[in-house]
């Protein structure tokens, strides 16, 4: 075996003997994929889809009332456009997670809003700045017995849309497959599209390591190794609800912004 292929072997053993039992991985797995990722590691094609909000009220009709209470002068409806303006918030923050298989764990866990804000900052979706703002303008929304000034809600419902706007990117491009390779000497760039969903695959050459990286419906993210072999192999999957996950989906969309 040559040395591209004795790699390839480790890696395989690697990954599959820290796989853990029912689809979950545990730390070493992880370990074993950052270091796979560590050395010369690019992003070489995928495929993203829309995932659109599946509840009966979406946060832009949530925003749209806020404008049209922000558009009165009666103090009533100051208050109704903060209302409307904090379920906008949190029907955005549980889309997201929804996109990103993280829903189902929030509910059954019961993660507080703080506590599902600081999930997507995990993950890199928002940052510290952004979170802060967004925790001080809801700070506003929580004294129940305090008239807001009108000036306040008209800033939340400012910082509520740029929220959205830089968020929404997420949801629009929601990553499906992800190819990572790390290329020895070269490799050929040929491209073919495929079904509705626009999936891109890379054709690599021998001397080309590569990771398939798949978000499956159900049951987690299967990293798949098709780089220099005739048939697809399945080195492991991520379950959703394991720890291992967030940490992981970081890396991920760290790879697909590039």
């Amino acid at each position: 075996m040559d040395q591209v292929g004795n790699r390839k072997g480790l890696l395989r053993e690697a990954l599959k003997a820290s796989r853990a039992i029912q689809g979950t991985v545990n730390g070493s797995t992880l370990s074993e994929f950052k270091k796979f990722c560590k050395d010369g590691v690019s992003f070489s094609s995928g495929s993203w889809d829309y995932f659109e909000c599946t509840f009966q009220t979406n946060p832009k009709d949530f925003l749209s009332f806020a404008k049209k209470d922000l558009a009165s002068d009666c103090s009533h409806n100051t208050v109704n456009a903060l209302s409307n303006i904090k379920r906008a918030i949190h029907c955005q923050v549980d889309t997201i997670l929804m996109a990103f298989h993280l829903y189902e764990k929030a509910q059954k866990k019961e993660w507080s809003f703080p506590k599902r804000i600081e999930c997507l900052n995990t993950i890199g979706i928002v940052s510290p700045k952004v979170l802060e703002r967004i925790n001080r303008k809801r700070n506003l929304l929580e004294h129940e017995y305090e008239l807001p000034e009108k000036d306040s809600v008209e800033d939340a419902h400012d910082i509520a849309i740029l929220f959205m706007m830089h968020t929404n990117h997420y949801l629009d491009n929601r990553p499906c497959i992800i190819n990572l390779v790390k290329a020895h000497d070269s490799h050929c760039g040929q491209f073919t599209e495929e079904d509705e969903n626009e999936c891109i695959d890379a054709e690599v050459g021998d001397d080309t390591d590569s990771i398939e990286v798949r978000f499956n419906q159900s049951n987690g993210v299967s990293l798949v190794c098709t780089g220099g072999t005739e048939t697809q192999e399945t080195l492991l999957t991520i379950a959703y609800e394991s720890d291992d996950y967030l940490e992981f989906l970081k890396m991920i969309l760290e790879f697909s912004k590039e």
